[in-house]
């Protein structure tokens, strides 16, 4: 026995590096049952305490932060329980600053792609349309400023946070054990969309989540993606205040009308994007490492 392998002790060597896609799938099933049946009522009563006049706009709120909440708590029940290395399975390993600006621009333009498409979906077929979309919104019209920043961080920072370490940590961790490298980023990226439960949402976020999966799997570490995501989120409500600034009357139902310029801007750079990201992660094989 080398001196290795007598440090070693067996506590270490018990200590499961990766969780499996049994266990990610089981992971995926308790937060939709523990969240889909139990935050909506739970949600509803504080807000009913707290005699909120604008309950269908603030309840959107909640229902992000209380996402988070649950995501946040089943991820570190399932790596407690199964005594994951914690910065192993959710691929917290430190990547070079420079990687995170392909990361952001992607995703921004990706996002402008997949809007505009799934707009003019909408627009052809306006049953497609979620009251959820014209509730967030409505949000993005708060003009006082402690609130404005406490939403904007609500649903920007912390689901952004949460749903990476979840979908594009332990989830593509799992099932990277049990299937191909591509394979577990479209699964990944479906059940990231699903869990949106809308169909124009699935869409967005399936594609969104095949950037974000196809990210971690460059760069080997799961932070430029979290970046994308927060950065993301905080631009789309920061966008659409601008409009709301711009435009005080406008009509909700002009709101999700495709923008054929945004369309077109993120078809054209969004490649030369992909490009220098793979540029950037040339000297690392596309693996976890």
């Amino acid at each position: 026995m080398n001196k290795s392998e007598e440090m070693t002790s067996p506590r270490e060597e018990r200590i499961p590096r990766t969780p499996n896609g049994i266990l990610a799938i089981l992971f995926y099933a308790v937060h939709l049952s523990l969240f889909y049946f139990t935050a909506d009522p739970i949600y509803r009563f504080f807000l009913s305490m707290a005699n909120m006049p604008d309950f269908g706009q603030a309840a959107d709120t909640v229902w992000s932060i209380f996402s988070g909440m649950y995501l946040f708590a089943i991820l570190l029940f399932f790596l407690l329980a199964g005594r994951f290395h914690l910065r192993e399975t959710l691929y917290m390993k430190p990547c070079r600053p420079v990687i995170l600006i392909p990361g952001i621009l992607g995703i921004y333009l990706l996002a402008q792609i997949t809007g505009n498409l799934t707009a003019w979906a909408g627009e052809i077929f306006p049953f497609l349309q979620s009251p959820h979309r014209f509730d967030f919104f409505l949000l993005c019209k708060i003009r006082e400023p402690t609130t404005y920043i406490l939403f904007a961080l609500s649903v920007g920072l912390f689901p952004g946070v949460t749903e990476e370490l979840a979908f594009r940590g332990f989830m593509l961790r799992g099932m990277l054990a049990r299937h191909r490298k591509i394979t577990a980023v479209i699964l990944t990226a479906l059940f990231f969309g699903i869990i949106h439960l809308r169909l124009l949402d699935i869409v967005n976020c399936f594609f969104s989540g095949l950037f974000l999966g196809y990210l971690v799997i460059r760069t080997g570490s799961v932070y430029p993606a979290l970046v994308a995501h927060i950065f993301l989120n905080l631009m789309i409500t920061v966008q659409n205040s601008v409009i709301w600034i711009l435009n005080p009357d406008l009509r909700l139902e002009k709101i999700f009308r495709s923008d054929p310029v945004f369309l077109v801007v993120g078809m054209v750079f969004f490649p030369p994007v992909l490009a220098f990201l793979h540029y950037l992660t040339m000297d690392r094989p596309p693996a976890i490492r």
